[in-house]
């Protein structure tokens, strides 16, 4: 096993691998919700970390974008409105 210097440090884009999931895993609870985007994020995230053996993970979830951002660049994420998922 590498030392933790040599290991790489993995940084997950938390909402695109849970839109991912949801839409790859058709999992729903015994009540009828909607389970797959979090089975899914978990078990996908648990197989990327088991593989790359990274020394720390960070998981980032967007929020819509910064007012701070779109002062600094008013074009920021001006056409990234999500599509429907199903």
């Amino acid at each position: 096993m590498q030392s933790n210097s040599d290991r790489p440090v993995l940084i997950c884009d938390a909402m695109n691998l849970f839109v991912r999931s949801y839409c790859a895993y058709p999992t729903m609870s015994a009540h009828g919700y909607q389970m797959g985007g979090a089975i899914g994020f978990l078990k996908t995230l648990r197989r990327i970390v088991a593989e790359i053996q990274p020394s720390a993970v960070y998981v980032c979830w967007e929020g819509g974008g910064s007012s701070r951002r779109r002062k600094l660049l008013s074009s920021y994420k001006l056409n990234s409105a999500p599509g429907k998922l199903n």
